[in-house]
């Protein structure tokens, strides 16, 4: 799930009282964005079961506030590494993004990596598109994580 919060003032706490509420639950954020470059916007995304448990803390705390939240069911994020810092590698994927309507619902970089948030259920499309841009190492990391099975 990706939440998205338009409109935030910096000055607000709102903000800050979320993200503390989270943790008291001790639900992680995969991917937390703050833009302010104009109007301030939020976004974050977190397991379908973590939402589930923290929705209604979360609408808590924006309906004084006058916020609503964007939310997007269907998330999932491809990581490129590394990028080496390159608006050439950058350009690659948003053309082939744009080109084959891969939906871009968030953009992140470090220093090692590139995060889009795209549509889970294309993140296979989006991995075959972009092999045919880049070349990826024989020991490139697994498209999709592998989850540890629990014994009973």
């Amino acid at each position: 799930m990706q939440i998205t919060l338009p409109g935030l003032s910096p000055e607000e706490s709102v903000l800050t009282d979320i993200l503390d509420r989270l943790a008291k639950k001790q639900i992680n954020l995969s991917f937390l964005c703050l833009d302010a470059t104009s109007i301030s916007q939020v976004c974050f995304c977190m397991t379908t079961t973590d939402y589930a448990v923290g929705r209604e803390l979360i609408d808590d705390l924006l309906r004084p506030a006058g916020i609503c939240s964007e939310v997007v069911t269907s998330v999932g994020t491809l990581a490129l590494f590394p990028h080496q810092s390159s608006l050439n590698i950058l350009g690659h994927v948003l053309e082939v993004f744009g080109r084959n309507e891969l939906p871009v619902y968030g953009l992140s970089s470090s220093i090692s990596a590139l995060a889009i948030n795209t549509d889970y259920h294309r993140l296979d499309q989006a991995a075959e598109l972009l092999k045919g841009v880049f070349l990826l190492p024989e020991n490139h990391a697994p498209f999709r994580q592998i989850l540890p099975v629990k014994s009973m």
